[in-house]
């Protein structure tokens, strides 16, 4: 009876002990799993400590890009080009264009006398177009009846019958043109650019004003971050209502439409 209950006792500490052994093998396995898996955990978060710290270095330049004057930002990027350099402000050019005289309206029809020299010789000074005496003069034109009593004849006769050095050259009478609604606008725009969304992308504003060959000269003259003011010079055969609007097209297409910015072009007014 004593050997059975001592087998009995042993067999149970033996069937413990394998149960003990084979729950340690268990954890000893599960210990094994999680630290390969924080092993792996470890080589990620290194990695990603890497990629933060060069987003936080990208940021950085970024933001200071941001906070630099316009040419400062296009030394950084490209070689000095003299372009955006500061200049005097200049003479505006008083030439109109084609299309503001056009819609300005038709001039005045003009006097009798002047449509009378141009049908009787070229459209130029008197002094370029007089002749000896010894030319014969062209056939009188008829003159209309409101213009019968007009004592402008005996001057235009003077005019062609004697050489220049006698008689000084009179100036043709040419009725004054119709008043027009503004002054003729000059080659130089003003050019103004808002952001509406953050800061102002100043490398887009240069690229849209640098890829139009018709402006000569750009002049920065203001810029807080979001809102950005040029001078823009243009070339003296050109447009200035097509070079604004193809400045207009290529803003838009750099920084959005008009809930994303605002752009304004404005035509400085040519010197009286």
């Amino acid at each position: 009876m004593a050997e059975e209950a001592i087998n009995h006792e042993v067999s149970g500490l033996v069937r413990e002990l394998d149960g003990a052994l084979a729950n340690l093998d268990s954890a000893l396995a599960q210990a094994s799993h999680s630290i390969s898996i924080i092993r792996n955990n470890i080589a990620q978060i290194a990695t990603l400590a890497e990629t933060v710290h060069e987003m936080e270095k990208a940021i950085a330049l970024a933001r200071q890009s941001l906070n630099l004057p316009l040419g400062a930002t296009r030394q950084a990027v490209m070689p000095p080009s003299p372009r955006l350099r500061p200049v005097p402000p200049r003479e505006p050019m008083p030439e109109p264009s084609y299309r503001q005289e056009m819609a300005a309206g038709p001039l005045a029809p003009p006097s009798y006398p002047y449509r009378q020299e141009m049908a009787a010789g070229p459209t130029a000074p008197l002094s370029y177009y007089q002749e000896p005496a010894s030319r014969p003069m062209p056939p009188p034109q008829p003159e209309p009846a409101f213009h019968e009593a007009a004592p402008q004849q005996p001057m235009h006769q003077v005019a062609w019958d004697q050489p220049a050095q006698e008689v000084p050259a009179a100036e043709p009478t040419v009725a004054p043109p119709q008043s027009r609604p503004g002054r003729p606008v000059s080659h130089c725009l003003r050019l103004g650019v808002h952001s509406r969304v953050g800061s102002l992308d100043l490398k887009a504003v240069d690229g849209a004003v640098n890829e139009n060959p018709a402006v000569v000269d750009v002049a920065l003259l203001d810029y807080d971050g979001r809102h950005a003011t040029l001078k823009l010079w243009i070339n003296g055969s050109a447009d200035p209502i097509g070079v604004g609007e193809a400045l207009m097209g290529s803003l838009r297409r750099r920084l959005g439409d008009e809930r994303e910015a605002d752009v304004r072009i404005e035509f400085e007014e040519a010197a009286a």
